[in-house]
């Protein structure tokens, strides 16, 4: 679970690394975009995770919603 932002002690991805700096919580970014918890947790903390395109797409769609200005390769690598 997440404490503060950032400060899990885990490597974060570039996604969690956003959502730390945005100060935006795994939780609520999964409920807003309607992706599973688990599923979250991965995009956030495991570089070798791949998601769907659809996943990937919610993502997006939703981190726009946010910040307009984030492009795809600001979340992923």
């Amino acid at each position: 679970m997440l404490g503060a932002w950032g400060k899990t002690g885990r490597k974060r991805t570039r996604l969690g690394k956003w959502l730390d700096k945005k100060k935006i919580t795994q939780i609520q970014f999964s409920k807003e975009a309607n992706i599973h918890r688990h599923t979250m947790s991965n995009l956030c903390n495991d570089d070798d995770f791949m998601p769907q395109q659809k996943t990937r797409d919610k993502v997006i769609k939703h981190a726009k919603k946010i910040d307009p200005k984030v492009r795809e390769k600001d979340l992923w690598g």
